[in-house]
């Protein structure tokens, strides 16, 4: 009798394991099993987001020469590597403030300079210090993103990875639109403009983010990228306030030139 009250238990244990239970929850009482279950449902919720949030940038994000090696924080950022170490502390402190404030507020900012002074550098240590904050980020070379549409104009597969990545640069939390502006090229009327088909995309985009977080370097001035785009454009995605923009002055490239 023992041995077959045993077995029966051995049974039951076998099958509660299946649905998930051990010995020590099925002893649980019905509120502390009901803590647990929404713990549960927490992780797994917490989970989905993080796999989420990385797939934006680890395989949606279009990098000029591919993801850069190493971290871009705030820390590595060295501003003694400018002559002018005041102004780049300065835009670094303006960076790291406007960064606080993106992780509960929502506005767009732009980082505009020179090429080569730090701008998608310092953009970079923004977007590690939102995607801690639990905020999806994708990083968008405008530079590759128009060599999309070259491309997919009689590439199939690269015109579906054009309209995959506009419809995901719609819905991110935190785009990352870098060296926006170089996408141009000289008309017939000797203006600078973007190809039609990526203007109206990005119209659409601009439209769709009205309420998210856009982040932009450029080398542009506002009445440059007014003409290589329809003004409605930009009017929707450079910030109006002086407070949103960081601009770089007086700064040289500090990148490596090869003698």
């Amino acid at each position: 009798m023992t041995a077959y009250l045993d077995n029966n238990i051995l049974k039951l244990l076998a099958a509660a394991k299946k649905k998930g239970y051990t010995l020590k929850n099925t002893m649980e009482t019905p509120t502390e099993r009901e803590a647990r279950k929404q713990q549960e449902e927490q992780e797994i919720t917490k989970a989905l987001i993080e796999g989420r949030n990385n797939a934006y940038w680890e395989q949606y994000s279009l990098w000029a020469n591919g993801k850069p090696e190493g971290e871009f924080t705030f820390y590595n950022w060295v501003p003694d590597k400018q002559q002018d170490v005041t102004a780049a502390k300065k835009v670094a402190r303006q960076a790291l403030d406007l960064t606080k404030r993106l992780t509960k507020e929502t506005f767009n900012v732009t980082l505009s300079g020179l090429p080569g002074v730090g701008k998608t550098a310092l953009a970079l240590a923004m977007s590690d210090r939102l995607r801690q904050a639990g905020k999806s980020v994708m990083f968008v070379s405008t530079a590759e993103l128009k060599h999309l549409y070259s491309t997919g104009y009689d590439d199939d597969e690269q015109k579906r990875l054009l309209k995959f990545t506009v419809e995901k640069m719609k819905e991110v939390d935190v785009l990352i639109l870098d060296d926006f502006g170089t996408e141009g090229d000289m008309n017939a009327q000797g203006k600078v403009r973007v190809r039609s088909d990526m203007r109206d995309d990005m119209y659409r985009v601009s439209n769709a983010r009205l309420e998210k977080i856009t982040i932009i370097t450029t080398n542009n001035t506002l009445k440059e990228l007014n003409t290589m785009y329809d003004p409605k454009t930009i009017d929707r995605l450079i910030p109006k306030s002086d407070g949103y923009r960081i601009v770089f002055r007086d700064m040289k490239s500090v990148r490596r030139r090869e003698i």
